[in-house]
């Protein structure tokens, strides 16, 4: 027999006007997750097409924030981008601060390459 766990939310840690609790499963928090899940996919797409990229074309992905510890946001980024280095590290400040990096050399490199005196 599978057992189902619930976990739970105090409603007065958002809001101290309302005293209750919410319980929920993690299959109901996965459905009622899903149109978020489709409304990153189809952003991450966006964002390729504009660039003229193609998934292939990432290799490190670079996960921040509270979505570093949700199994679904990480399958659904290991599906889009099955050939890249997934970067999810313990301590979300460190990535942010790893992300910040390659952004600046980005930023140095392609003033660099717009610079006529070099």
């Amino acid at each position: 027999m599978m057992q189902i766990v619930k976990s739970g939310l105090d409603v007065d840690d958002f809001d101290p006007s309302i005293d209750a609790y919410i319980l929920v499963t993690k299959n109901e928090f996965v459905e009622m997750s899903a149109p978020l899940l489709t409304k990153i996919w189809t952003n991450v797409e966006t964002t390729l097409e504009k660039a003229n990229l193609k998934s292939y074309d990432i290799k490190k992905v670079l996960q921040v924030g509270g979505a570093c510890k949700m199994p679904m946001i990480k399958k659904l980024l290991s599906n889009m981008f099955p050939n890249s280095e997934h970067c999810c590290d313990k301590n979300p400040d460190e990535v942010v601060a790893i992300g910040a990096a390659y952004y600046s050399y980005y930023l140095d490199q392609k003033d660099k390459r717009n610079c006529s005196i070099m």
